[in-house]
């Protein structure tokens, strides 16, 4: 047993070696003062995007308050009988 103890020790596990490689360094970004075509429909989508966005939010707003102060019915004087003409009677 004490033999297996001392292999177990004995055994070392090599570490991985760091690869050796030099980085090269970064370009350097060139500026471009023309907007790309890229940018100029990612700037269209995003308007866009934000105007449905709003008009939907403007649209749940006003079914929201309709919903809760609802439009009083049309009463037509000139229905003969029928609910309009008893509305109109008392």
């Amino acid at each position: 047993m004490a033999k297996n103890e001392e292999s177990v020790d004995a055994t070392v596990i090599p570490k991985a070696k760091k690869s050796q490689k030099k980085k090269k360094a970064a370009k350097p970004v060139e500026k471009r003062d023309r907007i790309d075509w890229r940018a100029l429909y990612l700037y269209a989508v995003c308007l866009i995007t934000m105007l449905v966005c709003l008009f939907s939010v403007v649209s749940l707003i006003r079914n929201g308050v309709s919903f809760v102060y609802p439009d009083p019915g049309y009463l037509d004087p000139n229905t003969p009988g029928g609910a309009a003409a008893q509305a109109l009677a008392n």
